[in-house]
């Protein structure tokens, strides 16, 4: 191709075809062609691989290893969810090997969701290999079965792009026209796990490094590089799936006056429906949205399937515990759910990280969120979700051993989500629990700064919900007051303690075991301060509502006691137990 240039005087732009690659301004818009295939391989690829293929050399070395099998038809299973790149990097391995001519016998690709696959051997049998089919071959599989028995010698690459279906569509749609000479390769991508009987290479998301290349690649790289710590919050946005990737480096080249932090704005607010992500570009290997990718997954699930999906949108994005999605449908038959998560596990629509631990990809997420916002039942949804989480903020301790804490710490992402965006679906009673909980998770830990973190929002959404004179807020105040007692902070401390003291005695009474257990806390504080003379009085009011409201044998009476003797201890008040004493019984000498 010659070096030509046309300019557009009516809308004021320059195209111009440098050494294969076509340009408008500066911007690339079609990569070069690759080089011509062997004299005499018939193909038929569909498109030109991308230029920006990253990252692969792994795969690329597990494909090639698993279609070199010559004891029988190597098909090969290469599966991955929506946008990873499966079409893609078969399609990188079908043109080098065309360009290498190692399948003199022909390359040939076959669309899954195209025309019917009989048809599409036919066709390429006649159009690239020149050969026509006899009379009398009416049934479409007979004249397939004649296709594979005339090819042209040598071995032959047999691509089936996009397989959608479920195994049991594949017996019947896709294997009987598969070819059964070993001297035919046949690889599928797929969005599902096909089962043992094929070799499968797994595709899994870029690596951080080879996901910032794509984008350098696209965008520039002295813009990418400028712009680093961006660059790389966008790609873990992004979810490292090449599909996004590609997409949004694409929209960056032709916007060179967008900054990485304005798009990852953008990305944030409008989710999966940002132009960036649902711009198609005619030189990718996959011409879809993210968006579009997901849907032809979506599309093939069953409405309980569906729903699972939009429930397990509402947890963080972090490892699930399977239990936790059992506890939030307790209504289910729990191998009913079972099967259901192993349907979005086998089509690459959820991940096993662990034995019983489970993890949405954050594009993912962000689909089933999306369907699960539209449909009639949401609200219930959430709350259900919410209501699992509070039972669960709700049975952690406050002081315990810290193995304790290890066995909550898989929740913890998932109560920060319910505090950070969905507090609005927890009821007025339960509104202290969530953030409660975290207060609770890192104070046991002696982790206090990020308990205050917790406390000061958990005295936010309570305040905010149910007023500045609920007990609820009381308890909230008195919480975070006991972490900054514990930091050594006392000024601050003291007037949370002040103030969750009058709510209680002005809402539940002077007399209520929660005004008593109050009374302790700010008392313990001035025994902290050295201030004894202010803190007996109120150890004594604690005691007497606790003696009247719980009886003396009550374990917060007893508690009560030991915290008076301990002032009076550190009061140097001394117990008088000479035998002299009448009954030898206890008694408190007060003098110096």
């Amino acid at each position: 191709m010659s070096d030509q240039h046309v300019h557009d005087q009516g809308k004021g732009f320059q195209v111009e075809v440098k050494g294969g690659t076509v340009y408008i301004g500066d911007i690339e818009i079609c990569p070069p062609l690759p080089p011509p295939s062997p004299t005499g391989i018939p193909s038929n690829l569909p498109q030109h691989p991308s230029q920006s293929f990253q990252g692969r050399e792994d795969d690329w070395a597990r494909l090639h290893a698993a279609l070199q099998q010559t004891e029988r038809v190597a098909i090969t299973a290469l599966h991955g969810m929506g946008g990873v790149g499966k079409t893609e990097l078969a399609l990188q391995y079908a043109t080098a090997k065309l360009r290498e001519g190692a399948y003199p016998g022909g390359v040939c690709w076959l669309g899954a969701r195209e025309q019917e696959l009989g048809i599409q051997i036919t066709q390429y049998f006649q159009a690239q290999l020149g050969l026509s089919l006899p009379d009398g071959l009416d049934d479409l599989a007979a004249q397939v079965g004649y296709c594979w028995r005339h090819w042209r010698e040598g071995e032959v690459l047999v691509v089936v792009d996009d397989v959608v279906y479920q195994r049991a569509d594949y017996e019947a749609k896709i294997k009987p026209y598969l070819p059964t000479d070993p001297r035919f390769r046949v690889l599928v991508t797929t969005r599902q796990n096909l089962g043992a009987s094929f070799r499968t290479v797994p595709l899994g998301v870029l690596a951080v490094a080879a996901a910032l290349e794509v984008v350098r690649d696209l965008a520039g790289a002295s813009r990418i590089d400028s712009q680093i710590e961006d660059a790389k919050q966008l790609c873990e946005w992004l979810g490292y799936l090449p599909l996004g990737l590609e997409l949004v480096g694409r929209h960056l080249a032709s916007k060179p006056d967008l900054t990485l932090a304005e798009l990852l704005q953008r990305l944030e607010q409008q989710k999966l429906a940002a132009r960036a992500l649902s711009r198609q570009e005619v030189m990718t290997a996959t011409h879809e949205s993210v968006d579009a990718a997901f849907k032809l997954s979506w599309n093939d699930l069953t409405e309980a399937q569906r729903q699972l999906g939009e429930r397990l949108s509402l947890f963080a994005l972090a490892p699930i515990p399977w239990k936790l999605v059992e506890a939030g449908q307790p209504e289910a038959d729990a191998e009913d759910l079972e099967d259901d998560r192993d349907t979005l596990v086998n089509r690459n629509l959820l991940n096993r990280v662990g034995e019983g631990s489970y993890q949405l990809h954050s594009l993912i997420r962000e689909f089933f969120a999306t369907k699960r916002e539209q449909a009639t039942d949401a609200d219930k949804l959430t709350r259900a979700h919410c209501a699992v989480l509070v039972k669960v903020a709700q049975q952690i301790p406050w002081t315990a051993p810290q193995s304790t804490y290890l066995g909550f710490a898989p929740v913890i992402p998932h109560l920060v989500e319910v505090v950070n965006h969905q507090m609005a679906a927890v009821s007025d009673e339960a509104v202290l629990s969530p953030a409660n909980g975290l207060v609770k998770f890192y104070n046991g830990q002696g982790l206090y700064a990020e308990g205050v973190w917790w406390a000061e929002r958990c005295k936010e959404q309570v305040e905010e919900r149910l007023g500045a004179d609920h007990p609820d807020t009381a308890a909230s105040l008195n919480d975070l007051a006991g972490l900054y007692y514990a930091m050594g902070r006392y000024s601050e401390a003291e007037p949370l303690y002040g103030r969750s003291l009058a709510i209680y005695e002005a809402q539940l009474g002077k007399d209520h075991p929660s005004t008593a257990t109050s009374l302790n806390n700010l008392a313990g504080l001035y025994r902290a301060m050295g201030r004894y003379s202010e803190a007996e009085p109120l150890y004594g009011r604690s005691l007497a509502i606790h003696e009247a409201q719980l009886g003396k044998d009550h374990p917060s009476t007893a508690t009560s006691l030991n915290n008076l003797a301990g002032l009076y201890a550190s009061m140097g008040w001394l117990p008088d137990t000479s035998p002299e004493s009448p009954e030898n019984s206890l008694s408190w000498d007060r003098s110096p």
